[in-house]
């Protein structure tokens, strides 16, 4: 059950309440992409993580493609803290698989 709470503050409190909340927002975002910025800078060189825009520009493919591949498979892909990510190693695995088959 949803607990509902009434308040009667002054603007100047409800001001400072709603300063205090965003600080704390924009404080925990710092914060997650501080430990997502240092998660993937540890990461060995051949682990090193990639944003969807670097895949579809290291692949020259757009980004509905890179959507698609990841959807059936041809991509494989990590989600981090509600973001998508893919390991460079993947990526390029995936690549050589398909020059592979175009080949064939």
């Amino acid at each position: 059950m949803k607990q509902e709470f009434f308040f009667q503050l002054s603007l100047d409190d409800a001001k400072s309440f709603i300063n205090d909340c965003v600080l704390l927002s924009v404080a925990q975002a710092l914060q997650q992409g501080a430990n997502l910025a240092l998660a993937s800078a540890n990461l060995p060189k051949e682990e090193k993580l990639l944003n969807t825009k670097e895949v579809c520009k290291l692949l020259h493919i757009t980004r509905a493609t890179s959507i698609a591949w990841r959807k059936s498979g041809k991509l494989p892909f990590e989600r981090m803290e509600g973001r998508i990510y893919f390991y460079e190693k993947d990526v390029l695995a995936a690549l050589k698989s398909f020059n592979r088959r175009a080949k064939s």
